[in-house]
């Protein structure tokens, strides 16, 4: 997590959730994962086949052969004698083979990197804290900023979810999130129904770099500019002007990015500076130095970090039936916060055209009005198999403002605050 703008004790508190469901969910585990992998026959076969290339290059390291299987049955060195032991007996130290401690040792001395679950957690509050203004150099950010490029010039709509979470709640300390794992359960098995189209009609990606996300939307104009790779076009892209955009969608997106600390008996927002707070993150840190187990450890602690996750459901297939889209999460926890309406795409064009009743959409395209619309409206007059229903989804659920984005060739619809 970036460190320069977080404040301490929320950066505090994410350590203090790092050490103890790392405890609670992994004891031991490491050790055993590592027991299992350097024994299984995987295993021992990729170090019989670095064993026999540093016989052939007399010890010499060299790059990874992607071609090692034929090269593995070509000319093979003949081993005499040794042909015939199993694999483990031709390493002189074996003591990574024998634990003389039993499987389950102590922990390990060194710990494991964090989970995707706590680096996920730690990418959306740094981004709420320390949003970047350019695109990181690093291959993660800049696979997630190209991902949604991608999705931002090809998915007719666009779909922002928001989860509230509590960072010391039971579900979290589990590292198990149900209304995640039930929306994707339902996306998959849609998108299984239609498994004939040439898209998908659903796809479900966590939004973990929000501020990245804000990033693409504000570059959208500036990266479709012809005859350059995408490489070309992040160096190149003026980053002071990107910073200056005004997207409704971007702004609405950072709004809705609160991270606060509460008091756990009475949901009392604590300023991060608090004296009492930081005593208490003090006084659990030792306990969890000195405690292998950690479930009543945290039942204790008065005080929570309360932050927002955000979810990107994207329509990809508006040729598919998507007439299940509400289905795919009215029973979970999550809410709709925002959506993108692609206006260059035909379905979502000629749909809000019939609802609207005008060939000039800028004029006509009052979404109280669409919604009045959408409502009377039936399936077989638009002939947009569900697409109307989502619609009236997204209208029923407060999306009521619309703004357009730079570019004019996207509907934002937002909530009205």
């Amino acid at each position: 997590m970036s460190t320069t703008k977080v404040p301490t004790a929320v950066r505090r508190l994410i350590d203090l959730y790092n050490i103890i469901s790392r405890k609670q969910n992994s004891l031991y585990a490491e050790e055993v994962e590592s027991f299992l992998h350097n024994t299984s026959d995987s295993s021992l076969r990729n170090k019989r086949w670095s064993l026999l290339n540093k016989n052939a290059r007399k010890g010499l390291d060299f790059k990874v052969d992607r071609n090692r299987e034929r090269r593995l049955f070509q000319d093979p060195i003949q081993f005499g004698p040794n042909e015939l032991k199993e694999t483990k007996y031709l390493f002189k130290d074996q003591s990574k083979f024998k634990k003389t401690k039993g499987v389950l040792p102590g922990l390990p001395v060194v710990e494991k990197s964090t989970s995707v679950y706590n680096a996920d957690i730690e990418s959306t509050i740094s981004a709420y804290f320390d949003p970047s203004t350019s695109l990181s150099m690093h291959k993660s950010h800049q696979n997630s900023f190209k991902f949604y490029l991608q999705r931002l010039m090809g998915a007719p709509i666009m779909i922002i979810f928001k989860q509230k979470c509590d960072l010391l709640s039971q579900t979290s300390m589990d590292q198990w999130n149900q209304p995640y794992f039930e929306m994707r359960k339902r996306v998959s098995t849609e998108n299984e129904k239609n498994k004939g189209q040439r898209l998908p009609p659903f796809e479900l990606t966590k939004l973990t770099h929000p501020d990245t996300f804000s990033l693409a939307l504000k570059s959208d104009t500036f990266m479709r500019r012809k005859g350059q790779n995408f490489e070309q076009l992040v160096k190149s892209q003026p980053w002071n002007e990107v910073e200056k955009v005004d997207d409704k969608l971007a702004i609405m997106l950072k709004q809705e990015q609160n991270v606060c600390i509460l008091t756990r008996s009475d949901s009392h927002e604590v300023s991060k500076d608090d004296f009492a707070l930081n005593t208490a993150i003090d006084e659990t840190m030792q306990i969890t130095k000195k405690s292998t187990f950690s479930s009543n450890i945290i039942d204790n602690f008065p005080y929570t970090l309360i932050f927002n996750r955000f979810y990107l459901l994207n329509l990809l297939n508006l040729d598919a039936d998507v007439s299940s889209f509400e289905s795919l999460w009215t029973t979970t926890e999550l809410e709709i916060v925002g959506a993108r309406l692609a206006l260059h795409d035909p379905a979502v064009r000629s749909l809000l055209q019939t609802l609207a009743t005008t060939v000039d959409l800028h004029h006509a395209s009052s979404y109280e009005e669409i919604l009045r619309l959408a409502k009377l409206a039936k399936p077989e007059e638009t002939g947009s198999h569900g697409l109307n229903g989502v619609i009236q989804t997204l209208a029923s659920n407060g999306l009521t403002n619309t703004t357009y984005n730079e570019a004019t060739n996207a509907l934002y619809l937002t909530k009205s605050k």
